[in-house]
């Protein structure tokens, strides 16, 4: 049986994070530089949903072990 462990998975959605980050600012680079195409302006959408989702995830992690810190979800709350 696996023991949750609230540090391993916080570890992995900051990990994710950061990945879909520099992923958003290659696709964004290429964005500024007009040399995006259609498939990467899409892309570029779905990477920043997701990082606002793994952000909420993380965010649901603290409360979940009363952890009180202040995040910034406009983006995620709006949708």
């Amino acid at each position: 049986m696996h023991t949750y462990n609230f540090y391993e998975d916080m570890t992995a959605i900051r990990i994710s994070i950061k990945q879909l980050k520099e992923e958003f600012a290659n696709i964004k680079d290429l964005w500024d530089r007009n040399l995006a195409s259609w498939d990467d302006e899409v892309r570029m959408d779905q990477v920043r949903i997701s990082i606002d989702e793994l952000e909420l995830e993380l965010c649901k992690l603290y409360e979940q072990q009363g952890i009180n810190r202040r995040f910034e979800y406009a983006s995620v709350y709006a949708t």
